[in-house]
């Protein structure tokens, strides 16, 4: 409310003065409005001073809104800055070319571990199909030990020997089988091997030749051969005594032998009464294996024959020497 006194005052003064008078008023009520505490008006008169009366205090208003709190504040890591010259410039590399190496050799497979150990079995005993024979006694006589080639395939690689140890005997060694047969009624000569010649027609290969005992001027010369499995045999006649012809003789007699290809053949002489001589032969050819016969037709007989007409005492059979 407007104090009375001031209205008062206002209605005793000129209009001037009342103008001047009512715009102190209004800044007055303007300042107290605004929280001044105090006006102060000059003129051209001095004018005595007013009072304003005491400022209303307004209640001060309620706000119902909650309090708003403001999230804390994020802190940012403070930034370095570097100087321009201590900064390196980054180092630029030239591409480089890479050449792939050599590939290297895959590694030999490590052999599976063995968990539980396996008993190897022990090699099989060869098997002797001919017999077994024990080596040669280092006191035998050894009178002949070729390497022949016995299955005539070329190579000479199949042994034989003839040896004395109390008796004796012949004995081939082919791929690892031994074979050996005894020479029985050799008499004072000694049994020794000649060599290998085709003789018979039964089976393939070169028979055994060798000498297998003597008379008081002659040699007997038998043949051995395969007579099944690589087992060694001495062929026969057909009455199964050995096979055997006669080299050798002198005025009053004598034999001869010679070879041909798949035969063997035979001649001989006797003086006779008169003081020539008869004269004869004959081939002679395997008939079953190991079996030697005699060729129908293939002999020959004379009689009353010099000594000049006579064949000479020969030993022919490919080139083997008695």
């Amino acid at each position: 409310m407007q104090d009375p006194g001031s209205l008062r005052l206002l209605n005793g003064m000129n209009p001037t003065r009342r103008i001047q008078t009512a715009l102190a008023a209004s800044a007055l009520v303007i300042g107290t409005a605004c929280g001044s505490t105090s006006t102060t008006s000059t003129s051209d008169t001095a004018a005595p001073t007013t009072t304003a009366s005491p400022a209303t205090t307004t209640a001060p208003v309620t706000t119902d809104a909650p309090v708003t709190t403001a999230a804390p504040a994020t802190t940012v890591a403070p930034t370095t800055t570097v100087a321009a010259e201590d900064v390196t410039p980054p180092t630029t590399t030239p591409p480089t070319t890479t050449i792939a190496p050599e590939p290297e050799p895959e590694p030999e497979p490590e052999p599976e571990p063995i968990d539980d150990l396996v008993a190897v079995p022990e090699p099989p005993v060869p098997v002797a199909p001919c017999g077994s024979f024990e080596p040669i006694s280092g006191s035998a006589t050894i009178t002949a030990d070729l390497l022949l080639d016995l299955r005539a395939d070329g190579t000479a690689d199949d042994r034989v020997l003839t040896y004395f140890d109390g008796s004796w005997k012949v004995r081939t060694i082919i791929d690892d089988i031994t074979s050996e047969v005894t020479v029985d009624d050799v008499g004072p000569a000694a049994v020794r091997v000649l060599g290998a010649a085709d003789v018979g027609i039964v089976r393939p290969g070169n028979e055994i030749i060798a000498v297998t005992g003597a008379g008081a001027s002659t040699a007997k010369i038998g043949v051995f051969g395969d007579v099944a499995d690589g087992c060694l045999a001495q062929y026969t006649w057909q009455d199964t005594t050995p096979l055997a012809f006669h080299v050798g003789g002198g005025i009053t007699h004598g034999d001869s032998t010679w070879c041909g290809d798949g035969y063997i053949g035979a001649t001989s002489y006797e003086q006779d009464e008169w003081g020539t001589y008869s004269a004869g032969g004959a081939a002679y050819e395997e008939m079953s294996l190991g079996v030697f016969g005699y060729i129908s037709a293939s002999d020959d007989y004379s009689e009353g024959m010099a000594h000049e007409d006579l064949t000479p005492i020969t030993f022919d059979c490919f080139g083997l020497v008695l």
